[in-house]
Formats: C-alpha cells, structure tokens, sequence
C-alpha cells in the first residue's frame, strides 16, 4: 500500500475481525471466504500464533496466487468458489467473510454453502459497508457519473446491505449473536481507480489521524441514529443453528 491512508484502514478492519473470534482450539479449522491476497491470514498470525488450520478460498487465481507466496503456518489458500466449496458438511469450526458478500450476485446461495460445512454451534463473522451510509451513497453517485463521463461504460454495482437487511439474511439458519455498526468517516473514496483520503486538501498525517479517530470508536457514545446512517461497516456474529430432532 502506497498510500498509509489506506494501509491503515485495510489492516484495521481485519484486527477487529480478529477481536470477534470465538476461542478455538488446535483442532479447529477456520475458513477465510473470499480470502483475497491473504492479509487476514498473515495479520492473525502476527497478532495471535494461531495453532489451528486455517483455509482461504478465493475464486481469483492471481490473488491465490500472492496468497500462497507468503509464509503462514498451519494455512492452505484454495481458487474456489463460495457458492461450490470442495468441503464435507459440518467442518468448520469458524466461518470469516470480509467485505465480500456485496459482491456476490446469489448472495442465499453462498450462505447456503456456508451453512452446510460450517458444523452445528459454529460461528460465522461477515463485514460489508453499511448501505444506509448517507456518504457512500453519494461516493456511488458521484462514481457512477465519472465512470460514464471517463470511461463511457456503466459501473459494475455492488449489492450493499443494511444492518436490518443482512440480519434478517442469516436470520433462517442462523442465531445473531452481535451487529455492530462502525467507523464514522468514511475509508476512502475511489473515483475512476484513483484512492484518495476523505480529507484530501489536508496533510496526509492529519488524514491519518482522523482515520485513525474515526475507526477506533468503539466507546464513543452517539445517538443510535447517528450510527445508523454515518457509520461505515457493519459486522455481525452469527452462530448456525443447531437441528431440532424430530
């Protein structure tokens, strides 16, 4: 990453992740859905020393590819699918999906497969950016009239969730066990493949600290409403049902 900006934000939203884990033990396995690059993997590792295995699936060659080439312990990155995972039911223990599940066309489809090899009781952690942010619409706004002025093509548009629209997602399979709303100002904006700051006339280090502010706002006390439509990510814990015997 070039720009700390970004560095910070990309890195920060994957150690509160990792503040979400349940515990687990050296038989565990966790799976990272849509793994990218495999930052998750190598940031755990350097916070926590996890004992247990790991696995990243991403249907992105090149980004299993850089994926693989780093050094993680106790970790295999597979190019699959979410939607067919190669896996037997009830093998995970722990189920992460960071800021992917915007992108996916079905998104019942790939809960269903995650449902069916995450086992009884275990737990699953989703991150996506919060659709009813007031400035992400605008972002979205202003990016698609960019694209049609730069590029004269329509953007390819992410399906983004609402905190009430994801819970209820999960709800039929799943018990919420947290959702939180997070973030006040906004990671950064992207306009026609170029990342910028929210503040880019200011210098970068005071970019960087209100980031650093905004993004570490777990004890600010604000009114719920506030959260609702200025915060950016939303993140929720959900543990799998367990079946009701007949």
């Amino acid at each position: 990453f070039a720009n700390p900006f970004i560095k910070y934000t990309y890195f920060k939203k994957r150690k509160d992740v990792i503040k979400l884990l349940p515990k687990l033990n050296k038989n565990a396995i966790l799976l990272d859905a849509g793994c990218s690059i495999g930052t998750f993997e190598e940031t755990l590792n350097d916070i926590a020393f996890p004992l247990y295995k790991i696995i990243g699936v991403d249907f992105a060659p090149e980004a299993i590819k850089i994926a693989r080439s780093k050094t993680v312990p106790n970790t295999d990155f597979l190019c699959k699918s979410i939607n067919n995972l190669p896996f037997e039911n009830n093998l995970f223990d722990c189920i992460v999906m960071i800021a992917v599940i915007e992108h996916l066309s079905n998104k019942r489809k790939a809960l269903n497969e995650l449902k069916r090899t995450l086992k009884e009781k275990g737990q699953i952690i989703i991150t996506t950016p919060n659709k009813k942010n007031i400035i992400l619409k605008i972002h979205n706004f202003l990016l698609e009239i960019a694209s049609r002025i730069i590029s004269k093509k329509e953007v390819d548009k992410d399906e983004y969730l609402s905190r009430k629209e994801l819970t209820q997602l999960l709800k039929e399979d799943f018990v919420i066990k947290k959702s939180i709303i997070r973030y006040f100002i906004p990671l950064s904006f992207t306009v026609h493949k170029r990342t910028i700051g929210l503040f880019p006339l200011l210098p970068p280090s005071l970019n960087l600290k209100l980031t650093k502010f905004s993004t570490n706002d777990e004890n600010i006390k604000v009114p719920s409403i506030l959260r609702e439509y200025f915060a950016w990510t939303i993140f929720v814990v959900a543990e799998k049902k367990a079946k009701i015997n007949d």
